[in-house]
């Protein structure tokens, strides 16, 4: 498919290109062939990805520290985009960041939001405490620095999920946990779909970007489908039948006190984001936002993918 507008190139730099949603980004930017991409990231990353950065067709990849705006302000000068990428741990670097990019002179901020829908009163109230208000400052700096900003919706993971059965589906080990509302349905998006909308929303011309999605949310799908939708979907890409596998079945109810439980005993915060994927399906808890996904006919990609060849992916990247 072809977009609906003549599409805007921007120069862009990506923070947290090499990891999980940074390298679908970076992948699905150079995809899109009109943007110029630069990648910032600390002189003592590990990663040995980086080196294949520039052959990627990547135009500079800046190292330096954080805490050096000399450095932050010189990488971001002349930049359309800032996307952050970062992983939990990374939060706090997105301060430094902002400020420069305020100062280089940036438009767009991505912050690091990438998940469940924080606009949804009873999930925050659930699990907003632990893993969405730590977000939120970050949002309103960009608006006092004078930064766009453009909050992604993805839902957890599809991708992500499944491999590590998250989901409640195990497919390496033909085990399933169904739920008993198993047939309600939420959006669910792959990181690379995440990417792929993201880059091709980043081709819009200033004004449309603007008025519709600046200082707001932007809901990414791949398709809409629910936990038996994706057993089913598993099934088929395995070619088993369920009897075949060992399957429980439980309540929403049961699941979400066992993460409750499990963060009590651990002592551990991020116990709790156990909490969002039985409650990315269930009702009221804003993991059903079809009436609010991006318009992908105006973005020139496909409404929706076809499920079963992308479980069927999925499957066989967790096998290899």
């Amino acid at each position: 498919m072809s977009p609906t507008f003549p599409k805007q190139p921007r120069n862009i730099a990506l923070v947290g290109a090499t990891g999980n949603i940074g390298s679908a980004i970076l992948a699905a930017l150079l995809a899109e062939k009109i943007h110029n991409v630069s990648v910032v990231t600390r002189p003592d990353s590990k990663s040995t990805k980086e080196n294949l950065l520039a052959a990627a067709g990547v135009a500079h990849v800046h190292r330096g520290a954080y805490d050096d705006s000399a450095f932050l302000e010189g990488a971001l000068k002349n930049q359309d985009v800032l996307i952050l990428a970062v992983g939990h741990g990374g939060y706090e670097a997105q301060e430094p960041l902002m400020r420069a990019a305020a100062k280089a002179g940036v438009t767009w901020v991505v912050p690091c939001e990438f998940g469940s829908d924080r606009s949804n009163e009873k999930l925050y109230a659930d699990v907003g405490e632990m893993l969405m208000a730590a977000k939120e400052r970050y949002r309103a700096l960009a608006e006092e620095l004078g930064l766009r900003w453009l909050g992604v919706v993805n839902n957890p993971w599809l991708d992500f999920c499944m491999r590590g059965g998250y989901f409640g589906i195990d497919a390496g080990q033909k085990t399933a946990t169904l739920w008993s509302d198993c047939t309600a349905r939420a959006n669910l998006a792959t990181l690379d779909r995440t990417g792929q909308s993201l880059a091709a929303l980043l081709g819009l011309p200033q004004d449309e970007l603007a008025a519709r999605y600046g200082n707001s949310w932007v809901y990414f799908s791949s398709f809409r489908a629910s936990q038996r939708d994706i057993f089913d979907s598993v099934l088929r890409a395995t070619g088993t039948m369920e009897k075949e596998w060992s399957v429980t079945h439980q309540t929403l109810e049961q699941d979400v006190r066992r993460a409750v439980a499990a963060q009590e005993a651990s002592g551990n915060p991020f116990a709790r984001a156990m909490l969002l994927f039985p409650l990315t399906f269930a009702e009221g808890y804003g993991g059903d936002y079809n009436d609010k996904v991006v318009d992908y006919e105006l973005l020139g990609l496909e409404k929706e993918e076809n499920m079963d060849e992308v479980v069927r992916k999925i499957v066989a990247g967790s096998s290899a």
